[in-house]
């Protein structure tokens, strides 16, 4: 019933998308014909064609109830097959009582771990669970869960609501689900980039150092550490070097990217422990003891990401 519905939703939105982009394309005004380019339908999510499955790239012995995956706006909409973990956006979790909710939610938990580790640009993740005919969505933070009322799909107004729910999910920004923008996947080359960024120095001399306010683009070469649990810091690092946007390497040093969730209740650029301040700290110093400078690692860039969410 779940499935159908979601394919139901991305049938009515895939139309939309086309009749948005089609009237852009025949209308006179080049700037109508951009604005209508540009449909609202930024993307379809649709389910795993079975249940009980286990997809590529999980590194335990788990099986999903269910999954949903996003596709592009104009891509044909059907079950989907063969889904690996990397593509997940939502684990579906199903039991057949209402009243075995939280295991459901337990379960989702437990599962979402593969999802962290095989997407290193997730930041939070989402799923679903399905208690006979009651759904409920859950956001799966990195320090907290939290689960929406339950929306029964038995009744028009709990279909209602799950509509909006996907609809929503299908027109919002990328970042809103969950993603990190500046750490993205190139499919067709299959690599991973990380775009870099440098916050305020405290010193004359850091801020010397700090020529570039654009972003730096490296590639990822290796996995050194993946974000393995369901909740904490979330820590992850790269073996990465230097590339432009495209992902052409452009530099030849090797540099390690770490990748975490800030541990403090206070603005970074006053907290005491913050990683990217003591190593600048060790950095500006060791440029004046070179007897030691090897025993050290030196910092490149140091940045915290930011988002204006509306």
């Amino acid at each position: 019933m779940l499935s159908a519905l979601i394919v139901y939703v991305a049938l009515h939105l895939r139309s939309r998308h086309k009749k948005e982009t089609q009237a852009g394309a025949q209308s006179r005004s080049p700037t109508r014909r951009i604005a209508a380019s540009e449909s609202v339908i930024k993307r379809l999510l649709l389910p795993h064609g079975k249940g009980d499955f286990t997809p590529s790239g999980v590194d335990e012995d788990m099986r999903f109830d269910g999954a949903l995956v996003t596709c592009p706006a104009s891509h044909k909409v059907d079950l989907q097959e063969d889904i690996h973990c990397r593509d997940v956006f939502a684990i579906i979790e199903a039991k057949k009582s209402a009243a075995l909710q939280k295991d459901a939610v337990k379960q989702a938990i437990r599962y979402n771990r593969s999802v962290y580790s095989s997407q290193p640009n997730r930041r939070f993740v989402w799923s679903l669970t399905v208690c006979a005919t009651r759904v409920c969505a859950c956001l799966l933070l990195h320090d907290t869960v939290l689960v929406s009322k339950r929306m029964d799909i038995a009744t028009a107004s709990g279909r209602r609501q799950l509509i909006q729910l996907l609809v929503n999910w299908s027109m919002c920004d990328q970042l809103q689900l969950g993603y990190d923008p500046t750490i993205r996947y190139i499919l067709d080359k299959r690599i991973w980039i990380i775009d870099c960024f440098d916050d305020p120095a405290d010193t004359e001399q850091q801020r010397h150092a700090l020529t570039n306010s654009l972003p730096t683009h490296y590639r990822v070469s290796e996995f050194l550490f993946r974000a393995n649990s369901v909740e904490g810091r979330h820590t992850r690092c790269f073996l990465s070097v230097q590339c432009d946007e495209d992902g052409e390497d452009i530099g030849s040093g090797i540099v390690v990217i770490k990748d975490a969730w800030a541990a403090t209740q206070h603005p970074p650029e006053q907290d005491e422990r913050s990683e990217i301040r003591i190593l600048r700290s060790i950095t500006e110093k060791l440029s004046i003891a070179p007897g030691i400078d090897h025993l050290y690692p030196k910092i490149k860039h140091g940045g915290h990401v930011r988002f204006k969410v509306n």
